[in-house]
């Protein structure tokens, strides 16, 4: 299975230090820095990332799946169901 971090706090810290989304998410996705909530961030990274999985370099694909998990887990804002998709998107373009 791809890697990316499985835990609340490593997923909220990677999605701070996430610092080269793709120029069509940049906008949406400086919203997340400023965040003070981990689940914020987390939610506010996947909104951002989740319609570019095909523009993510290695790093954005295991931060976009990182939180996708942590909502699948987790039931933040209702969106359980579409960041499983999302997930399962970003980790078929992991391997």
């Amino acid at each position: 299975m791809s890697d990316y971090p499985k835990e609340l706090m490593p997923t909220a810290d990677g999605a701070s230090a996430y610092g080269t989304p793709p120029e069509a998410a940049a906008a949406a996705y400086a919203a997340v820095y400023a965040k003070a909530s981990p689940v914020d961030r987390i939610v506010t990274a996947f909104d951002a990332l989740k319609g570019h999985v095909e523009a993510l370099d290695a790093e954005g694909l295991a931060v976009l799946a990182s939180c996708a998990e942590q909502i699948v887990i987790n039931g933040f804002h209702q969106k359980g169901a579409e960041a499983l998709t999302v997930r399962d998107a970003a980790v078929a373009a992991m391997d």
